[in-house]
């Protein structure tokens, strides 16, 4: 009798937590489904953004941008100079890193 019912939590533990799985699957799914119908919204505001012949500083651009440590994506939104300076900081931050001098021990 004991063994039917350890026999029988067993299955429902299994079953439970395979329902429990394939939730958290969906909701996965959905989450990229949505973000991937939102990253295709903003390629399509960038690139009516890029017909334009001239390049307004002032114009609003909006991007999705995944932040460190997450696989998630927010959605930021700046103008054209402000990415411009953003793009133009991050390049200076990473050419100020790789030149820096090493620290550690001195060989000779």
């Amino acid at each position: 009798m004991n063994i039917k019912i350890v026999i029988f939590a067993i299955i429902v533990l299994f079953v439970t937590s395979s329902y429990a799985g394939s939730d958290d699957a969906d909701k996965d799914k959905n989450a990229q489904a949505k973000e991937a119908v939102q990253d295709k919204e903003v390629v399509q505001t960038t690139e009516t953004a890029q017909d334009t012949d001239a390049e307004d500083p002032n114009e609003w651009i909006c991007k999705r941008v995944q932040k460190t440590g997450t696989r998630f994506k927010s959605k930021m939104c700046g103008t054209r100079a402000q990415w411009e300076e953003s793009e133009r900081n991050a390049k200076d931050v990473t050419e100020q890193m790789r030149n820096r001098p090493q620290q550690g021990k001195a060989t000779g």
